[in-house]
Formats: structure tokens, C-alpha cells, sequence
């Protein structure tokens, strides 16, 4: 009956860990799903900036 408990008292503790992941997992998903995110924006302004970089450099 004793392995049977550890066994049982092993299952609650995994069922919570996961509980716990999924939870934090969700939290963290539901945050990102709030910004709204343009790479477009980045990508021009960065390009961009190498061009002037490369300029400099060659003169």
C-alpha cells in the first residue's frame, strides 16, 4: 500500500507542475498577442543605416 501511495502522491505533484507550465505558458502567449508587431519597420530602418555604414567606409 505504500507504493501505491508514493505513486499516487508522484501523479498530483506532476498534474501541478504541468498545471503550473501550462498556465505560465498561456500568460506569456496571451502578453505577445497584445503587441502588435511591424519587422517591416525594423527591417527598412536597418538597411538603412548598413547603406550610410558601408558609404563611410569606401570613402
Amino acid at each position: 500500500m505504500k507504493k501505491n501511495q508514493k505513486n499516487s502522491n508522484n501523479k498530483g505533484d506532476k498534474n501541478k507542475q504541468e498545471r503550473f507550465l501550462i498556465k505560465s505558458f498561456h500568460r506569456f502567449y496571451t502578453m505577445i498577442g497584445c503587441f502588435n508587431f511591424d519587422p517591416f519597420q525594423y527591417i527598412k530602418t536597418e538597411n538603412e543605416k548598413l547603406q550610410i555604414r558601408y558609404a563611410n567606409i569606401r570613402v
